[in-house]
């Protein structure tokens, strides 16, 4: 299981702007607009769903399996403030980014959540 912690840890450390969670890729974060991988080990369906459910509440579980779609802020207390773009692809939770939220726009985070998508696995 890939630990979230250490995820959102280098993120933070590295300065970079994403972090991408894509089945089938490693976790991929944009480093002065490069996506750069952390790590080799792909993501399988399983794993990007425990760590995005594990940042989501009951109620916000439920609303992103209704609409296949969800926006929410994430926070490292302390730290940094993420919004979150989560969404279902092909019938399994496909992707998501989290943008730091001083770079924030609703528009922007989808854009890039999917470009970074596309470009990790070839769709």
């Amino acid at each position: 299981m890939v630990d979230f912690a250490e995820l959102i840890t280098n993120v933070i450390a590295s300065g970079a702007s994403d972090l991408h969670l894509s089945v089938g890729a490693p976790p991929v974060m944009r480093l002065n607009g490069d996506l750069v991988r952390l790590g080799d080990q792909p993501l399988t369906a399983q794993d990007t769903r425990e760590l995005v459910y594990g940042l989501l509440n009951q109620d916000q579980r439920q609303r992103l399996e209704t609409d296949l779609e969800i926006d929410f802020s994430y926070a490292v207390p302390g730290k940094i403030r993420f919004r979150v773009n989560a969404y279902y692809q092909r019938a399994s939770l496909g992707a998501a980014g989290l943008e730091r939220a001083a770079r924030f726009s609703w528009e922007n985070t989808a854009r890039r959540t999917r470009e970074a998508y596309a470009a990790v696995t070839g769709s």
